[in-house]
């Protein structure tokens, strides 16, 4: 990266920081507003999430879910789900589709 080059959330090696390389393909990343904002809110940065999302740290699932997607990872042939409490009334979702053709970043009533 050159000196004056500031790093966007689509270059991957500014993403995945502390978390390593991603385990799989994300695709297109997508972030709603409302998700932006409260992300700022919680003083989390969607580049931290994702970075956990992409490292195969499903988060704050049931066990079931997490082997789920164990699974899907392996295969490649479903989607990856991480949830990540914020607050008692927060929580983040980061969905990786099937085809890994996008990844979306929002909260977990939608918005």
């Amino acid at each position: 990266m050159k000196s004056d080059e500031r790093p966007t959330m689509l270059n991957c090696a500014s993403i995945t920081g502390e978390y390593g390389w991603p385990l799989f393909a994300f695709g297109r990343l997508i972030v709603t507003a409302n998700c932006f904002y409260t992300l700022l809110q919680h003083n989390l940065s969607a580049r931290e999430a994702f970075g956990r999302h992409t490292s195969g740290d499903w988060g704050d699932l049931a066990p079931e879910y997490k082997a789920r997607n164990d699974k899907a990872l392996l295969s490649g042939k479903a989607p990856l789900c991480s949830t990540y409490i914020l607050s008692k009334d927060v929580r983040l979702r980061i969905i990786t589709a099937s085809n890994r053709s996008h990844t979306r970043i929002l909260l977990a009533d939608g918005r």
